[in-house]
């Protein structure tokens, strides 16, 4: 067959090309452009603020006298803001005061004893400062007399206190202030109402009484609820758990908790890992079977604060911590301030605060009230600064733990302050301290106001003041302290 030049030539240039292909991967050419890199930039803003004051938090009204009072809002915003004064006011008209100028009521939230004051605050990097009274002062009637200071039955009226909150926001996206704040806060006075708030996680002010489950508290979402004079009543659900990195402020009113346990004691609330509560000046009462507070069992970490208020249960403790097995690592922090504590139950003994975990109880100007021991300290440390420890002393163990070992809870010897340990070798394997400054023992003629022991390689260590500088129970004999 013949073949032409021209199939040659062609079968030749495919074969180039083919070749030419494999060995330079093939190039072609596009139209192309690019551009330089267009940046845009966010500015980061804050909004933040804080309450201070720097006269203190206990006052004697006097008639016809005035005090210091400095609440300070100071507000460091970056961006136009909103700033609130929320100003709830127990005082049962027997403290005077003005609210400072620059601020403006809050419309629609005059609700109770609670009133929202609200202010424009420019954007300026640096901090500002807004007294929340005028003259920085309260002052007292001369006009009062005992009526005024007296209940019916004769007694000092207590409970009378004036409570500020600080709130601020961003204008920016609220048409009004009263948008702006309605976006934290809520008025609710029904259960429906009360629950949606929570789980939107809205801080709350209650316009009327209010009863709730348990498992309503603990789902919340809300860092604040304020009674504002009202009763809350948990009435169902068992306890009210705190989870880990919750935080929750009770504050300004009537904490009731009704649950009856289905079986066995329980606790109204609980604290777990890094959780914090605050109660101010509320009044908690539990029924028998119900504890009011608890750092649960295996809790690395939580914050209990009880300020200005009254705890009283028909039960074994008011504020109890739970041991474990393996107690390493613990990082309690009970403060206990200017509040009254009390555990009664006549059917058996009682202990107002047992703590035995690795930590720190604070007690300051309080009265701890129970029958069989006020204040149990059996690992950690307590620092008791001028307050009235009492035992009622109605039931009587004789003696029976003096000279043995001790059993778990509160059974231990019968004493206003119990300090230290002697149990079995796995029990409380912590030193224990207890420093006191200006404490007051009100217990039955002979009853032991101190007792503390040292056990199991352990050393027990007690502080007070004028009356002695330090007593130490050493581990290596098991001795005991008893102080009459």
């Amino acid at each position: 067959m013949k073949i032409s030049k021209k199939k040659v030539v062609t079968t030749g240039l495919a074969v180039a090309l083919a070749a030419a292909m494999v060995l330079g991967g093939g190039t072609y050419a596009y139209l192309q452009g690019t551009t330089d890199d267009v940046i845009n930039n966010f500015n980061t803003n804050k909004v933040l603020v804080t309450l201070s004051e720097t006269t203190g938090s206990d006052y004697n009204i006097i008639p016809g006298t005035e005090q210091a009072k400095d609440p300070i809002i100071t507000v460091n915003n970056t961006v136009p803001s909103y700033v609130y004064a929320i100003v709830t006011d127990n005082t049962d008209g027997l403290v005077d005061y003005t609210i400072a100028e620059g601020w403006t009521e809050l419309e629609g939230w005059n609700v109770g004893a609670t009133k929202v004051y609200y202010r424009e605050v420019a954007k300026d990097a640096d901090p500002k400062t807004f007294p929340v009274l005028k003259d920085n002062k309260v002052t007292y009637d001369a006009a009062l007399d005992n009526d005024g200071m007296l209940n019916p039955d004769g007694s000092l009226k207590d409970g009378v206190n004036l409570t500020f909150t600080a709130h601020a926001i961003q204008k920016d996206g609220f048409t009004s202030a009263k948008e702006a704040f309605e976006n934290a806060y809520s008025a609710v006075s029904s259960t429906e109402d009360l629950t949606t708030a929570l789980q939107a996680g809205k801080s709350v002010v209650l316009t009327g009484d209010v009863e709730v489950s348990a498992d309503t508290i603990e789902a919340t979402k809300s860092p604040e609820l304020n009674l504002n004079g009202q009763t809350l009543t948990i009435n169902e659900g068992g306890s009210t758990i705190l989870q880990q990195g919750q935080s929750l402020t009770m504050e300004n009113g009537t904490l009731n908790y009704t649950a009856t346990p289905e079986q066995g004691s329980q606790v109204a609330i609980a604290l777990q890992e890094d959780s914090e509560l605050t109660l101010k000046n509320v009044a908690m009462t539990t029924p028998a079977g119900a504890s009011p507070l608890l750092v649960s069992n295996g809790v690395n970490k939580a914050t209990l604060n009880v300020i200005d208020s009254e705890i009283k249960t028909n039960d074994n403790y008011c504020i109890s911590t739970n041991a474990s097995n393996n107690q390493t690592g613990h990082n309690i922090t009970i403060n206990v301030k200017n509040s009254t504590l009390v555990a009664e139950r006549s059917d058996h003994d009682t202990a107002a605060i047992l703590f035995n975990i690795p930590g720190t109880l604070n007690i300051e100007n309080s009265k701890i009230t129970a029958d069989r021991q006020a204040v149990i300290n059996r690992c950690g440390t307590v620092n008791i600064t001028n307050s009235t420890l009492t035992c009622t002393a109605e039931y009587q163990d004789g003696g029976k733990y003096n000279d043995a070992n001790w059993g778990s809870g509160n059974e231990v010897p019968m004493a206003a302050l119990v300090v230290g340990n002697r149990s079995n070798p796995n029990s409380y394997p912590y030193d224990a301290t207890a420093t006191l400054s200006g404490v007051t023992f009100d217990v039955p003629e002979n009853f032991t106001e101190i007792y503390a022991a040292a056990f199991n390689g352990h050393t027990t260590t007690i502080s007070n003041g004028g009356n002695y500088d330090q007593i130490t129970a050493a581990s290596d004999d098991n001795s005991t302290i008893i102080i009459k």
